[in-house]
């Protein structure tokens, strides 16, 4: 029996050692997983953290580089704006140098080879055409009428009732233009020369042909304050078609009981150095507007007459 219990205890006491062998294999085993684990992870911590390293220094780069390009650019742009803006102020000024800038002298005043006279102040029977410059001695006593347009008082009654007395027909007159001031015909006249001189005439071309569209400053019957255009409200461009209205109907066959004239006849423009215009009416009076219309004269004509 004792073999038999020393034979079992010394096989407890072998299981039991070999029992704790396992266990302690077991315990390596399982912390050299946990080792293995903590390897893995702090391998894949390090390459994550590398890539994103990577990542980020790759567009910082970028960015940066961007940035040195738009302000590159921005430089640039600065730059061409500057000197866009130096080049035109030097051209501009150089244009402003150069420009041939006509201003108009009353005391070489000429109508093509002409020169310009004085006319004798002959109250509203005045003689003023290419040729003949406004008396140094007039004066305009003006009243006010309607679209800020103006006439000399002498004139204005027999002007109410012709524009009355049209409208009484069921017609539209509208007076288009009146008095003008002799700086605002000097205005006018410079402004047409120098951009024929910018359309590359010479000066003497361009005020040759500035003549043929305005008047002479000194020589227009505006300046007289005697004088208006007058178009119908239907149609209101100043051209030859204007003698088709109805409005310029009447007033060619009506305007001398009031004392106004067609002032530019068709027929008349070797005469009067004026082209047909068919909507400029000139105030000479009643007695002289019926005579000039009965036989048919021009106001130049009609001094010839006399």
């Amino acid at each position: 029996m004792r073999n038999y219990y020393e034979y079992a205890d010394r096989n407890g006491r072998e299981e039991n050692v070999q029992n704790k062998e396992n266990e302690k294999k077991k315990r390596k085993s399982e912390q050299r997983k946990k080792e293995r684990r903590r390897a893995f992870l702090f391998a894949g911590i390090a390459s994550t953290t590398m890539v994103f390293l990577i990542v980020a220094a790759f567009f910082l780069g970028r960015m940066s580089k961007s940035m040195e390009v738009m302000n590159i650019n921005t430089d640039n742009k600065t730059m061409s704006v500057e000197k866009d803006m130096n080049n035109n102020t030097a051209n501009a000024e150089e244009n402003t140098a150069t420009a041939a800038k006509y201003i108009w002298k009353s005391e070489n005043q000429m109508t093509g080879n002409e020169k310009v006279t004085e006319a004798v102040n002959n109250d509203i029977l005045t003689l003023v055409n290419p040729t003949h410059r406004m008396p140094e001695n007039w004066s305009v006593d003006l009243v006010d009428l309607i679209n800020d347009q103006s006439i000399d008082r002498r004139a204005y009654e027999d002007l109410q009732n012709m524009m009355d007395d049209c409208r009484a027909e069921g017609l539209h007159p509208l007076i288009c233009s009146s008095y003008r001031s002799h700086e605002k015909q000097i205005e006018l006249y410079e402004n047409k020369v120098n951009r024929l001189l910018e359309e590359g005439y010479e000066e003497d071309q361009a005020v040759r042909e500035a003549e043929r569209w305005i008047a002479v400053p000194g020589t227009s019957e505006h300046e007289l304050g005697l004088a208006v255009d007058i178009v119908d409200e239907s149609y209101q461009m100043l051209d030859d078609a204007q003698a088709d209205t109805q409005t310029q109907i009447w007033l060619m066959n009506n305007s001398y009981r009031y004392g106004y004239i067609l002032r530019y006849p068709a027929d008349k423009a070797d005469l009067t150095g004026i082209s047909y215009e068919p909507w400029h009416y000139r105030y000479v009076g009643k007695e002289a507007a019926e005579y000039m219309y009965e036989n048919d004269l021009c106001m130049e004509e009609y001094f010839l007459s006399r």
